[in-house]
């Protein structure tokens, strides 16, 4: 096992310290923890919060029930961690029995859903000791089922999340949400990779013919294949951290995965590897995930599970991980300043990540493809040929053009102080 790479203990405050730990033994060193928790000012409800937002709250319930630690925490807090965990559990338990309902909905006009996400990531790559926490049921179904799929589940007493039909919604998605009033957990129906940095749209046709079927929670549905299983996971991590991704240091990029709450998608990954590692071959999972335009997506999850778990990396693993990334040099080095080296950045950095994170990028999506269908004809939808090179390319250069007048402002700032 490779020497673990502790950060120092003034990089991360106490709860990151614990939630990190929770993923991997490896994050933070069990001395540097048992410090923490030995102190009567650790921040509990802190740590509470940052467990719940990053979906790894059971994870943490497990490490604090485990020797060494469990003796340095009272009662109390036990107590509300095993109730966090017997929560989580009991999601879980109404997602199976939510999804069986949703796949016979969708069994009975014909359609097989591939699941994605949440229970299959669950039921494939942790332990029945650690529930993974998730938001919502993704399911996958082909391009042209999609409406027959919509259809289904809205005589079934779905309701969608919009006001505008889905006929003229697909025209600017991807994905489509419904919820039950009666079940707990929102559906997101996909019919293509929603990523706008995915190389290719059109890949759940190949995904499903590589896929199994089974019936496994009570429906016929598809699996992905153990490798696709781990790129669709990348496909969604690099959609939601690129740009933690793309940091040029460790600690950097653990800060801003905890920031964007998604080191539940890096413990996937890691899952993933201490499952998996052993039943595939490197070079295999290497070649589909070029066949699949998936390489850049891998190179992101693999960097970021290697910050946390270097020893769950195989040597062709530990290789692509350091491949090269998306980088975005002058937004990164702007606006992430502050996470790498605490104080260095702009005062406003983190409310910008966000809005140039989650709201504009949505926004402008949105515009470009109004714009796309004025220009291209109402039948150009988001997966059409060239629409995805076009949308990404228009937002590459607003996220540059914006990044450049931070670092404007930034190099006046310095200038003055």
């Amino acid at each position: 096992m490779r020497e673990a790479t502790a950060p120092p203990a003034a990089v991360f405050r106490p709860e990151e310290c614990l939630v990190l730990a929770a993923v991997s033994r490896e994050s933070v060193s069990d001395d540097e923890l048992r410090l923490h928790l030995r102190s009567d000012r650790f921040p509990w409800d802190n740590a509470v919060r940052l467990a719940t937002r990053n979906r790894i709250a059971g994870a943490v319930a497990r490490l604090l029930a485990e020797q060494p630690f469990a003796d340095f925490v009272d009662p109390a807090v036990h107590a509300t961690w095993r109730e966090i965990r017997s929560a989580a559990l009991l999601r879980s338990a109404k997602a199976v029995l939510q999804l069986r309902q949703l796949g016979n909905l969708l069994n009975a006009v014909g359609i097989a859903p591939l699941l994605y996400k949440g229970i299959d990531v669950q039921e494939r790559c942790y332990d029945a000791s650690t529930p993974r926490t998730f938001g919502d049921l993704d399911v996958i179904v082909r391009s042209e089922e999609a409406e027959r799929a919509v259809a289904a589940m809205l005589d079934g007493g779905y309701v969608p999340l919009y006001d505008l039909p889905f006929s003229q919604y697909r025209r600017f998605h991807l994905h489509y949400q419904l919820h039950h009033p009666e079940r707990p957990h929102v559906v997101e129906l996909h019919w293509a990779l929603d990523s706008p940095l995915t190389g290719r749209f059109d890949v759940i046709p190949e995904i499903l013919v590589c896929a199994h079927r089974d019936r496994e929670f009570g429906c016929d549905a598809f699996r992905a294949s153990d490798i696709d299983l781990l790129l669709l996971i990348s496909h969604h991590l690099e959609k939601h951290l690129r740009l933690a991704a793309a940091l040029g240091h460790r600690t950097g990029r653990l800060r801003a995965t905890l920031e964007e709450s998604g080191l539940v998608w890096v413990f996937d990954v890691v899952g993933w590897l201490r499952h998996f590692t052993n039943r595939v071959d490197g070079d295999s999972v290497l070649a589909r995930a070029r066949s699949l335009a998936s390489e850049r997506a891998l190179v992101s999850s693999l960097r970021l599970a290697m910050d946390v778990a270097p020893s769950a990396l195989p040597p062709w693993a530990e290789s692509a991980a350091k491949g090269q990334v998306r980088r975005m040099p002058l937004l990164c080095r702007v606006l992430y300043a502050d996470l790498e080296q605490p104080g260095a950045g702009l005062p406003l950095a983190a409310p910008v990540r966000r809005l140039l994170m989650r709201e504009l990028p949505m926004t402008g999506f949105r515009a470009l493809r109004v714009v796309q269908l004025l220009a291209f004809g109402p039948d150009s939808g988001p997966e059409s040929p060239g629409a995805r090179a076009r949308i990404a390319a228009a937002l590459r250069w607003t996220r540059t053009a914006v990044a450049s007048a931070f670092a404007v402002i930034r190099w006046k700032l310095l200038r003055r102080s």
